[in-house]
């Protein structure tokens, strides 16, 4: 294992590339990636327990603090010696993008991007903390972290001392069963931004109308289709998202003469910023893929594209209709691997993907239901990305687990209240 210290605020940091297994499943499998982790330890606190933060995404890398003594990560480094990974495929830890992929055919890339989900990533956790020869650790997961989370507590318990979920207590069954839900939360959403910035709406559906009939294109050269525009409305689901979204939308068309009309130069480029996925392009090349298998309820089957799928069920699809246009939340529609630049080439394995129908399970409810290990996790009633009615679904086969069940957050209440990681681990004693 390579290793690189150096000091960042008065902080210890020890950086390490540890060579892993790409299928812990498979012995026979020589092939090897990269995990990277980066620990942070304050002045005096050398000796102190190992906690493990796991991020949301999935596909998104570890944190990168400016300065640790912010946010959660302050009151932690007071108590523990703090670590952050990339999640395999991210970051330091053999990425992936889609120039990656395009030298490998649709279904070789299938078969190498199943290797990134939850179930691998806790085993790179796992062999981490094997060879750094530490004792059981404490584990924080956000969102798809909680999902890593139960997925660890399912196959490797014994490497965990406590644990804490902040909105990601994963359902168990099938990606259609979160979905119906998802896509009526980010109806609500959509209704509650209206609400809070009247005429909002009828702006959204002016521009949806508008690049129907008009070719417009992003400054990455794609054209700008309404399926890639309602995707742009991830942020209904976040504390601040209401804010984001009026301000991309405040005033989206450029001053022009006579009956041209067009979309400002700004606004493109700003919305290029939202809806390209250039910056974590494993956040959609897994997602879908991260439901399937999930428990015995949804093994042996297929995601088939069911944000596709069901986004023609739940939304209008024309925008000079008299029914209401709405963004849609965490789903990824068949358009962004075809028309998103950073996505080119991706289609096919997405394809191969969504009919896969072999998955390793990744939770274990017989392990989950006579689960030691203290466990707390935080359900947010209003989540508009992991519903609350499934995670409470899920809480109650893991034995044990302790639940704050509040309206008083979105999907991102760990940032919004930064006693949340410190009020659950709380909970676990």
């Amino acid at each position: 294992m390579k290793t690189h210290e150096f000091v960042m605020h008065g902080h210890k940091i020890i950086e390490r590339w540890l060579e892993v297994p790409l299928d812990f499943r498979t012995e026979s499998d020589p092939r090897t990636i990269t995990f990277f982790s980066r620990e942070f330890v304050r002045q005096g606190g050398e000796d102190r327990p190992l906690l493990v933060y796991l991020q949301g995404g999935p596909g998104t890398k570890g944190m990168r603090p400016a300065n640790p003594a912010s946010g959660w990560m302050d009151w932690a480094l007071d108590h523990y010696r703090v670590i952050q990974i990339d999640q395999r495929g991210t970051g330091l830890s053999s990425p992936i993008d889609a120039r990656y992929l395009s030298e490998l055919s649709a279904e070789e890339s299938a078969a190498y991007l199943s290797h990134f989900r939850q179930d691998s990533i806790v085993a790179d956790c796992e062999a981490l903390r094997r060879a750094l020869g530490a004792p059981p650790w404490t584990l924080v997961g956000q969102s798809f972290g909680g999902f890593c989370i139960t997925a660890y507590l399912s196959l490797f318990p014994e490497g965990i001392e406590r644990a804490a979920i902040t909105g990601g207590l994963p359902h168990l069954g099938h990606i259609d069963d979160i979905y119906e839900l998802t896509f009526a939360q980010a109806i609500r959403r959509n209704e509650q931004f209206e609400d809070v910035y009247p005429g909002s709406a009828e702006t959204i559906r002016q521009v949806a109308q508008h690049i129907s009939e008009v070719d417009e294109y992003l400054p990455t050269g794609e054209k700008l289709t309404v399926p890639r525009l309602r995707m742009s409305g991830l942020g209904l689901g976040m504390t601040a998202g209401f804010d984001s979204l009026h301000y991309l939308y405040e005033d989206p068309f450029a001053g022009s003469r006579g009956s041209s009309r067009r979309l400002s130069y700004s606004f493109l480029t700003d919305l290029a910023g939202v809806i390209s996925n250039a910056a974590a392009p494993l956040y959609a090349l897994i997602h879908e893929f991260t439901y399937a298998g999930a428990g015995p309820a949804a093994a042996g089957k297929a995601t088939q594209w069911s944000a596709q799928r069901l986004a023609q069920a739940n939304f209008a699809t024309d925008p000079s209709s008299a029914e209401p246009f709405y963004l849609s939340g965490e789903h990824f529609y068949r358009e962004a691997f075809t028309e998103d630049p950073a996505m080119a080439g991706t289609v096919g394995a997405m394809d191969v993907l969504a009919e896969q129908t072999d998955f390793p399970l990744t939770y274990l409810p017989e392990v989950l239901n006579s689960n030691q290990v203290p466990v707390a996790a935080a359900v947010y009633q209003n989540d508009m990305f992991v519903p609350a009615p499934l995670s409470l679904e899920t809480a109650s086969q893991i034995q044990g687990i302790r639940v704050l069940h509040t309206n008083e957050f979105q999907h991102d209440g760990i940032r919004t209240r930064p006693t949340m990681v410190h009020d659950l681990l709380a909970m676990t004693y």
